[in-house]
């Protein structure tokens, strides 16, 4: 198995979170080696690199304020906003069941303060223990804190019910109540948002023209890929998905006029693959939203399929699948793809000694679960796809401090220091270079290979 600038190269983009900064190390490594992409997949945050790549915009996952050397840097999820307020409003009302303790706890200032005053003058610290009491009366009598603090309570309470009533009613869902009430507990609007505006920043230029609608971006989106495939910078594009209602993968794919007839009239996955230069024209955008949707943690990502298109019409909820590794390599194997590079941030630890200590906070064990789901799916897909290929290239940190969702960085125990995305993205580099461009592109045209 060795790398050959003449085969038919594809690099397929798989992660979770913080890993799209690795993958921007690697993107950036392969630009500047001139390694020949002409296909690029992605899965999860590996869509959003796969996205830019495929229209010559890589350098804007890379660059100083680019997606990930931002600063400060962009929490990409975050808890859904009824959530958020629903739980100051409760943290609110236990803080106002404590005023009574608070008010209690001043005697311990109050009465040592008074009996000071009393060595110095008698009727002055009676005054003042007399004051004090009189206040805690007038504290604890029926008007004042029994009755005023229930009903703020009960007011407070209720507030965060409504909140969470109306945002279960704008979703519909059913179920338990109280399933309803609370749902998926993080959104992935934030990062979808910075995903689109660094590309209409793209395609606006120096104007100040407004984002356009969905639809309509990724209809731009689209004509500019297909109308600059073969250009130099311009590659194909292979994205995919969930479907919830259907259980299947969703594939999204913008080929070359020369490859889609047999890509797409496949009758045995004629539901599951999407046309991006046609009836799918206007979901570039909704595949990179379920892409970013991580199972049971956000709200699947609706996608409302067109009239003419093989669901006529229906609407689907999508997010992503850690395992969908292997379906990518399946489909770029059709794509007529020769030689593929993955890139992954999940760090290899097949040997001995190499295991980190969790910090035990809810986003730890979630990026923890996530990581081995990654690293399992990438090493099976490899094994069971590789034979499709004439080569496969696998680029993987040996180490990597940084979990998915650590978008501020993370201590690395092993270094004793803190290290960011900008570390990340330059680790992605190196090991572009020293696991794949050195041994591989550096040797490509020695005779023999």
């Amino acid at each position: 198995m060795s790398y050959s600038p003449h085969l038919r190269t594809a690099v397929l983009l798989s992660g979770s979170g913080t890993a799209g900064a690795y993958h921007a190390g690697v993107l950036r490594a392969l630009h500047e080696a001139g390694v020949k992409i002409d296909v690029i997949g992605g899965r999860g945050i590996g869509a959003v690199g796969a996205v830019f790549a495929a229209i010559d915009a890589a350098p804007r996952v890379w660059e100083e304020g680019g997606l990930w050397r931002r600063r400060p840097a962009v929490r990409w999820y975050r808890w859904r906003p009824a959530l958020q307020s629903a739980a100051l409003l409760a943290l609110l009302a236990s803080a106002v069941l404590l005023v009574p303790l608070l008010v209690l706890a001043t005697g311990l200032i109050a009465y040592p303060l008074s009996f000071l005053v009393q060595m110095i003058n008698v009727d002055a610290g009676s005054r003042m223990a007399a004051a004090y009491a009189s206040m805690i009366g007038a504290a604890f009598s029926p008007p004042a804190l029994p009755t005023v603090i229930p009903r703020f309570v009960v007011l407070l309470i209720a507030a965060a019910s409504i909140v969470l009533a109306v945002s279960a009613a704008r979703h519909g869902d059913r179920g338990r109540w109280w399933g309803r009430l609370v749902g998926s507990p993080w959104t992935s609007d934030p990062g979808l948002r910075h995903v689109q505006q660094s590309l209409w920043q793209l395609f606006r230029g120096p104007t100040s023209a407004k984002q356009p609608p969905t639809p309509e971006f990724s209809r731009r989106y689209t004509e500019l890929l297909i109308d600059n495939l073969g250009q130099p910078g311009f590659r194909e594009l292979i994205l995919t998905t969930l479907n919830l209602e259907t259980r299947t993968d969703l594939v999204f794919a913008a080929l070359a006029e020369s490859r889609r007839q047999a890509f797409f009239h496949r009758p045995e996955a004629s539901g599951d693959l999407i046309d991006l230069a046609g009836t799918g024209r206007h979901h570039v955008l909704d595949a990179l939203a379920g892409s970013l949707s991580l199972p049971a943690l956000t709200e699947p990502q609706p996608i409302a399929f067109s009239p003419e298109s093989y669901w006529k019409g229906e609407v689907h909820r999508t997010c992503d699948r850690p395992g969908a590794v292997g379906r990518l390599l399946f489909e770029l194997s059709y794509a007529g793809v020769e030689q593929v590079i993955v890139a992954s941030a999940t760090a290899d630890r097949s040997a001995p000694h190499r295991l980190s200590r969790n910090t035990g906070t809810l986003e730890a064990r979630l990026a923890e679960h996530l990581s081995a789901a990654e690293a399992a799916a990438v090493r099976d897909a490899t094994r069971m796809h590789g034979e499709r290929f004439r080569g496969v290239f696998l680029i993987q940190p040996a180490h990597n401090p940084v979990g998915s969702f650590d978008f501020e960085g993370a201590f690395d125990e092993r270094s004793n220091r803190f290290q960011s995305l900008s570390e990340l993205v330059d680790r992605g580099y190196e090991d572009a270079y020293r696991q794949f461009i050195e041994p591989e592109v550096g040797g490509a045209d020695e005779p023999g290979r």
